[in-house]
């Protein structure tokens, strides 16, 4: 079983990233002393890209740095003990073709605000010395440039952290049951996965639970049930809302 600390999100073409990952004989016991390969495929082109991962210091604990050179969707498992496993394609971000423009088109609001007022001052030391009606007007138009420029700036930078989501809650939810080694031991219908499950816990497709109940058991699943087979996945907080409605759908989902 294999279980990815984080699933990767919005990986970019010839940018680095992490890939860290447990694995589990059986689901259970962690796994020392193995040299696991992280392969990835490019659905257009066929092109393969391979990484050897290395131990970390807790047992069974594993991690590597990828790096997909072209954009686009890629296929990609991990091969570990004996068994591989396949984990959620990865949509790959094109690289900035042109960053010294993007830089330009960031950074000139700024200097629009700063000329505006600069120009702003020293118009208004000649309003100050001249006090006639044109002077008034040149102070009002820098002092409107600069504070445009500033407008800008604010509403550039607001757009940038305001990005919407890349995947909904529902798909992330199907995504992480695979990630996180969910479907090497149950089964759920309405997962696609060409990993191959062992069936050693329940079917999960019917199965019916409180959102309440299934927080804590994903928390620790040996705090509900001491003598549990199910291992602790560290799921943060974020990542078991996510599956919440895939696990524990309310009335109105389960009859979608």
């Amino acid at each position: 079983m294999i279980t990815l600390d984080h699933l990767p999100e919005a990986p970019i073409a010839n940018q680095p990233f992490e890939v860290s990952f447990m694995v589990r004989q059986h689901g259970i016991h962690p796994m020392a002393d193995l040299t696991p390969q992280v392969i990835a495929t490019h659905a257009e082109s066929g092109e393969t890209v391979e990484a050897t991962a290395h131990t970390l210091t807790d047992t069974g604990h594993y991690s590597t740095t990828l790096t997909l050179p072209h954009a686009g969707q890629w296929r990609w498992s991990i091969q570990a003990f004996t068994m591989e496993t396949v984990l959620p394609e990865l949509d790959v971000l094109a690289e900035s073709s042109n960053n010294a423009g993007q830089n330009e088109v960031q950074a000139w609001p700024i200097w629009l605000g700063m000329v505006g007022f600069i120009g702003m001052a020293g118009s208004t030391v000649l309003w100050w010395r001249k006090r006639v009606w044109w002077t008034t007007l040149i102070v009002l138009t820098a002092g409107s440039i600069g504070a445009m420029g500033v407008a800008m700036t604010v509403n550039h930078r607001t757009a940038v952290a305001e990005k919407p989501p890349l995947v909904t809650e529902s798909n992330l939810g199907n995504r992480l049951f695979v990630a996180k080694g969910c479907v090497t031991c149950h089964y759920h219908e309405a997962i696609e996965t060409d990993t191959i499950s062992l069936h050693t816990g329940p079917d999960l497709s019917t199965f019916t639970t409180s959102p309440a109940y299934l927080r804590l058991w994903l928390k620790d699943p040996a705090a509900v049930k001491p003598n549990t087979l199910m291992p602790r996945l560290n799921l943060s907080d974020a990542e078991i809302e996510a599956l919440i409605p895939l696990l524990a759908p309310s009335p109105a989902q389960a009859s979608k």
